[in-house]
């Protein structure tokens, strides 16, 4: 599970790191150079962004797949493990050892499973914000031509990027900061149910 929250937080670094290269694009045309050079400059670096964003979005989704089964097993275990706890709480006699024992579980539980379901918020977060900074790019200084052809691929690549990041664990259940506290709520449905 260490894995896979190290490959998750280094996924949501490289969208922040994505993002801080797409508004450090404007910076090209505060150089002394020509015109027609800056837009070149840029509309290369643009594209080069726009092919990192292609491969990152890529990399997330096979993140999704490699690492679904240990998803899975990990909201499985949180469920099951709060339900045991709350029917041993529930059925045993309340001493003050039992239930602190009992209360530090559920706790470890709980950040085990929100240390995993955050990380993966992360990327949804930092991805968020990609659309803007490609925006903010600097696009507005190009002329002509190279204006036209900027503002198609702009386009373009804002809509895409616009389309939320999310992992899911086997298509079911969005690993975020929402579904963390869904998660939380289901452990003690299962056990309402149960009980």
């Amino acid at each position: 599970m260490l894995v896979a929250m190290m490959v998750m937080m280094y996924a949501a670094d490289k969208f922040r790191n994505l993002t801080l290269y797409f508004l450090s694009l404007e910076d090209i045309f505060q150089e002394d150079a020509e015109q027609n050079e800056k837009e070149g400059t840029y509309e290369t670096m643009f594209v080069q962004g726009v092919a990192l964003h292609l491969k990152l979005l890529r990399c997330t989704e096979q993140i999704g797949y490699v690492f679904a089964l240990p998803f899975l097993c990990c909201v499985y275990m949180y469920t099951g493990g709060v339900t045991i706890l709350l029917f041993q709480f529930t059925a045993s006699e309340r001493s003050l050892a039992d239930m602190i024992s009992i209360i530090a579980s559920v706790m470890v539980l709980a950040v085990c499973t929100g240390m995993t379901m955050c990380r993966a918020g992360d990327i949804t977060h930092e991805a968020s914000f990609l659309s803007n900074a490609m925006y903010m790019s600097g696009w507005q200084h190009c002329r002509g031509l190279a204006s036209h052809r900027l503002r198609k691929m702009l386009t373009m690549s804002m809509s895409y990027a616009q389309k939320p990041v999310q992992l899911k664990i086997l298509s079911i259940v969005d690993m975020s900061y929402a579904s963390f506290l869904s998660v939380m709520k289901g452990a003690y449905s299962v056990f309402s149910v149960f009980k």
